[in-house]
């Protein structure tokens, strides 16, 4: 396959065969792009460099050498995630305006699907047609709805007050994103929290920053190397549930719980003691986002996240 060639299946593949959107993202008269995918027409580094900087989810490799796939996937997968992350926009309103189904939406963005090159780059385009920004909207308030009058296509993330997490230990109940079991409460995070899977009551005083009876913002972690030493999260093992901070000793087999309520018995030594949790034996673990306090008529919202 020759460089024009492969220009030609960029504009086939990502600009759906339009030479129009093709020139309109290389900010070049259609006629001038036209010759590109030309056989025989010669095709400098200049405008290669260009298109990449036009088109970043395409791997540069492929477009000089044919190496590799066309596609940047990891670039254009971080990208959709981060529009339908930061979006105000609902899974349904998504769905109507880029004929991606409803469940494959919510698939991604609640379940944390990883979205297939086609619909990735599809959502790409809906947002930035539509003038979307990836940047912090306003904050609208979390709202909490009961089962039976939870409005259809929010982004619902279950809470369940019977599945509680303490700073000590608490035998494991399972924290499913769709159990089978008794949702309390459905929580419309707004957009304080990015990335939220699930929700959680705590209960105890060994981490002092989350108020008993809060309700705790979670993200699920589906790659336990990626845990953040200093930062905290629930932890469910094949016997308890627990919240902590956490650190990493020198035995990589081990990671280390700690609390953040340093009180101490009258002999010196904490109440709250670390720990170390075996990797083999963690079921699941989702990093704490925030904190959510119901006030009356309003909530109070903490959250780590900018």
């Amino acid at each position: 396959m020759n460089v024009n060639e492969r220009i030609k299946k960029i504009r086939e593949n990502i600009c759906d065969d339009s030479n129009k959107e093709f020139a309109k993202r290389m900010d070049a008269a259609p006629n001038t792009v036209n010759n590109y995918v030309r056989d025989g027409y010669s095709v400098g580094d200049g405008v290669l460099y260009k298109i990449l900087e036009k088109f970043p989810e395409v791997n540069k490799e492929w477009l000089f050498n044919e190496e590799g796939d066309m596609i940047n996937k990891i670039h254009i997968f971080q990208k959709a995630k981060s529009y339908l992350q930061n979006t105000l926009q609902t899974p349904a309103e998504i769905s109507k305006n880029t004929d991606i189904a409803l469940s494959i939406i919510q698939g991604y963005i609640l379940d944390g699907k990883e979205p297939s090159p086609k619909d990735a780059m599809r959502l790409i385009a809906y947002f930035e047609n539509a003038g979307e920004i990836l940047k912090e909207p306003e904050k609208q308030d979390v709202k909490f709805y009961d089962p039976e009058n939870a409005p259809s296509g929010r982004r619902l993330i279950p809470l369940w007050d019977e599945v509680a997490s303490t700073g000590g230990l608490r035998p494991a109940r399972p924290l499913n994103t769709t159990p089978s079991g008794h949702v309390d409460e459905f929580v419309d995070p707004g957009s304080w929290f990015k990335n939220i899977t699930n929700a959680i009551r705590h209960y105890g005083d060994s981490m002092i920053e989350y108020p008993p009876g809060s309700i705790l913002a979670l993200k699920e972690v589906h790659d336990f190397r990626l845990i953040i030493p200093g930062k905290n999260y629930v932890i469910e093992t094949t016997e308890y549930l627990v919240t902590k901070k956490i650190r990493l000793g020198n035995n990589p087999d081990f990671i280390l719980a700690y609390s953040t309520n340093e009180d101490k018995y009258d002999d010196g030594s904490l109440i709250h003691e670390p720990f170390p949790i075996a990797r083999e034996l963690i079921l699941r673990m989702f990093e704490v986002l925030g904190y959510v306090v119901k006030q009356g008529n309003g909530t109070l919202v903490n959250t780590n996240q900018k």
